[in-house]
């Protein structure tokens, strides 16, 4: 026995005293858990201000998911062949000229009958997902049960209450013959956008891309106004968040045509009665 801070008070058995140990680490790890979901969440809060679109893959475990985000952004998460190579979702900021920037992010892989114990592991990547404008469902192809994995993850997002759009992105389509990808493409009836792609290989991401875009413009209107030399900053505001067709200069300003969230529209006609 012993006393003072940090040793064991009289009386107190090292069991007790690891039992005290491991109740403060518990306790500094939910704290910090604590701390990074406030973090999360004011980043969310900012990410609706900025009207910055979120994008969150999902699909069952080694859909290709991590590798898409890879192939998309030309960066160097973690792709792995084996269950949760993603345990924390990563988001990367993507920006294609044809199109307005969003952030797309990496979620963890769903099982069939994902445990319960699990589900407050996977607490912030699931939050991502249901905080999302947009999923894409990231489906193997190669893989002979992707029907039922398919059905599999629709049963969780509806169990999570996700709502969201969804386009399918049909993956390793590098790894099946072309006459069974061609069978395929006809007798499929799903409800939902999809595309055939292989991110392993880049194949078919321009479909993807041009299918994001549709989904995210559904709200989108034309700009085609002329504007005085003193709004120049409305062209700095187009290309933040819209997307700018058209600029031509003359002697009294200038002519733009371009497509932009509704929102950002009616603030920017507000300015020409100013």
């Amino acid at each position: 026995m012993g006393g003072g801070i940090g040793t064991r008070g009289p009386g107190e058995t090292k069991l007790e005293t690891d039992r005290r140990k491991i109740r403060l680490l518990i306790q500094k790890i939910k704290e910090r858990i604590e701390r990074i979901e406030k973090s999360r969440f004011e980043k969310r809060i900012a990410r609706k201000k900025n009207e910055i679109p979120v994008i969150s893959l999902v699909g069952y475990t080694n859909a290709g998911k991590s590798t898409l985000l890879n192939a998309l952004t030309d960066s160097s998460v973690l792709a792995e062949d084996k269950l949760f190579a993603t345990l924390d979702p990563t988001t990367r900021k993507i920006v294609y000229p044809e199109m307005h920037p969003f952030l797309l992010t990496d979620t963890v892989g769903f099982i069939k009958k994902l445990p319960v114990f699990l589900i407050e592991a996977f607490k912030s990547t699931l939050e991502e997902i249901v905080n999302s404008d947009l999923l894409i469902h990231v489906v193997d192809l190669s893989n002979k049960n992707w029907e039922e994995q398919y059905n599999e993850v629709n049963k969780i997002l509806k169990e999570l209450g996700a709502n969201q759009p969804i386009i399918v992105a049909f993956n390793k389509i590098d790894k099946i013959s072309e006459d069974t990808l061609k069978i395929f493409k006809i007798e499929q009836n799903i409800s939902e956008p999809y595309v055939f792609i292989s991110a392993s290989k880049k194949i078919g991401l321009k479909d993807l891309i041009k299918k994001i875009s549709q989904s995210l413009e559904e709200d989108w209107e034309l700009l085609d106004e002329h504007f005085a030399f003193d709004k120049s900053n409305i062209i700095d505001i187009i290309k933040s968040y819209g997307r700018l067709e058209k600029l031509q200069y003359d002697q009294t300003g200038f002519s733009i045509k371009a497509y932009l969230p509704k929102s950002y529209k009616a603030k920017i006609l507000k300015t020409l009665n100013k």
